[in-house]
């Protein structure tokens, strides 16, 4: 009996062993943290040997919702899933628009962790660092940084007997007005009337927000207090977008084939504005593509945009603790920041990351002149401080089509500003800074 007694005591503390260990590894399974990005799908393979990288070394997976779509889209879904109370944890490709989200509550600062785990807020870069703090706090830590860049086809200008720009920046001699010769010596025109080539795909910035800075102006005013769309440098930028296509036409005007991203891929189109999250299809082009710096405008610094990238932390995050490491090794690991960056298009942030990558990007594609993206961050960045303003959205949904309106000639910049300044500066005047 005795005996008996002996093996069932072994037999009950191996099954608790046995349903201890397997509770156990149930629980460490189910570590998980759902992270949302508007990415396109290029982007997923390389966003996916991240997550891999992530959970090989915390052990935490990630679930991951692709938002197609502007940025916008991307946080509609998010605030749509908070309220129906399925919240995700973190938000991807995050720059200085944070700000709108955070006044709403829809943030977690920061602070708390840094303290916690010693980050050393050192080894990244300052004007990132600052650039995503708001009202005393840190709300995110940066991965890195994107830009809006300049892009050239160098067989265009071999073929038109130019000399190509330089691979550095604030070189004397590239300027607005070479800019702009060179475009025109490369725009072609049959005999019909119809363009064949165009010196420029489109646009002289990706969207209303990159345009004013190498004319020295900004849309707000550095107090964050005054819109300045109305001052002469944001002024004379609307006036160069409306120029390039209606008095030098050397970009494409609506309803034109041969201008475009594709155009430019194409070989149709001597130069481009693109964002450095299309760097993968530069970088994948059998032409030469090449990053060049912007030019400068007068007795301005040359500068170009840049956007601090970083994750936001929600506040109404299931996961915050694997949110949070999520973060960290997207930000301060030198794997994880390089990888995350790559997927991202970004800069990484991280000093060893950055090493790597800028080694790794000129191997790649020799004719690139990475460089020029590095200074552009390092030397020359250009903020979109609008963004910071809580009713971003609001000012963004008046200035988009009164853009469009000044680029197809419709009204004229001082025009087309004098009529949305009152509203906009209202609606900055909403914000209290």
């Amino acid at each position: 009996m005795q005996v008996l007694r002996t093996k069932c005591r072994f037999y009950l503390v191996v099954c608790f062993m046995i349903c201890f260990f397997s509770a156990a590894a149930g629980h460490a399974a189910q570590r998980e943290v759902h992270f949302v990005v508007n990415a396109g799908v290029d982007r997923v393979p390389l966003y996916e040997d991240f997550f891999a990288a992530f959970e090989e070394k915390t052990g935490i997976k990630v679930i991951f919702q692709q938002a197609p779509g502007p940025q916008v889209g991307k946080w509609e879904q998010v605030i749509t899933q908070i309220a129906g109370g399925l919240s995700p944890d973190i938000v991807g490709a995050v720059s200085v628009e944070f700000a709108q989200y955070a006044e709403k509550g829809l943030l977690l600062p920061i602070d708390d962790y840094i303290v916690q785990d010693r980050v050393d807020m050192g080894q990244l870069l300052p004007t990132l660092v600052e650039a995503l703090q708001w009202r005393g706090a840190q709300y995110m830590l940066p991965y890195g940084a994107s830009a809006i860049g300049l892009f050239i086809n160098p067989q265009l200008y071999d073929e038109a007997g130019l000399a190509l720009p330089p691979s550095q920046w604030n070189q004397s001699g590239w300027t607005w007005d070479t800019f702009l010769n060179s475009a025109r010596k490369m725009t072609k025109i049959d005999g019909a009337g119809v363009p064949t080539q165009f010196g420029l795909a489109g646009h002289l910035t990706d969207a209303w927000i990159s345009l004013p800075y190498n004319w020295g102006g900004d849309w707000i005013s550095a107090d964050y207090r005054e819109f300045a769309g109305d001052k002469p440098g944001a002024l004379a930028a609307l006036q160069a977008q409306q120029d390039i296509r209606y008095t030098y036409h050397i970009a494409p005007l609506s309803g034109e084939s041969g201008g475009g991203t594709n155009g430019f891929m194409n070989g149709t189109a001597a130069t481009a504005v693109l964002g450095t999250w299309s760097l993968q299809s530069v970088i994948d082009s059998p032409r030469p593509l090449r990053m060049i710096p912007w030019f400068k405008v007068g007795n301005n610094v040359p500068k170009g945009t840049i956007n601090p990238m970083g994750i936001a932390l929600l506040s109404t995050a299931p996961h915050q603790e694997e949110a949070w490491e999520f973060v960290k090794f997207a930000t301060t690991d030198p794997t994880g920041n390089y990888l995350y960056a790559l997927a991202a298009g970004a800069l990484p942030g991280h000093p060893v990351a950055y090493r790597r990558w800028q080694v790794e990007m000129q191997v790649t594609k020799p004719t690139l002149n990475i460089g020029a993206f590095v200074q552009q961050v390092a030397e020359y960045p250009a903020i979109i401080n609008i963004r910071k303003v809580s009713t971003f959205n609001e000012i963004d949904a008046i200035m988009v089509p009164m853009f469009n309106q000044i680029t197809n000639n419709q009204i004229s910049p001082e025009q087309g500003m004098a009529q949305i300044k009152p509203v906009i500066q209202a609606l900055i005047d909403l914000v209290g800074f």
